[in-house]
C-alpha cells in the first residue's frame, strides 16, 4: 500500500508566479457579493419605512 499524498498548502498555492495578484483580485471582486443582500435589504426599508 503506497502512502497517500501530501495535501498542498496555501503556501505552495501563492508561490506559484502571479496567483497573489489574482487571488487578491478576485476576492475584491467578489466582496461586493456579500453587500448585495444588505444593500436591497436598505433599500427596501429605506423606500417602505419598515
Amino acid at each position: 500500500m503506497s502512502a497517500p499524498a501530501p495535501r498542498p498548502s496555501y503556501a505552495a498555492f501563492f508561490r506559484i508566479p502571479h496567483t497573489r495578484h489574482t487571488f487578491t483580485a478576485a476576492l475584491i471582486g467578489r466582496l461586493s457579493y456579500g453587500m448585495v443582500s444588505l444593500a436591497v435589504m436598505l433599500s427596501v426599508t429605506e423606500a417602505t419605512g419598515s
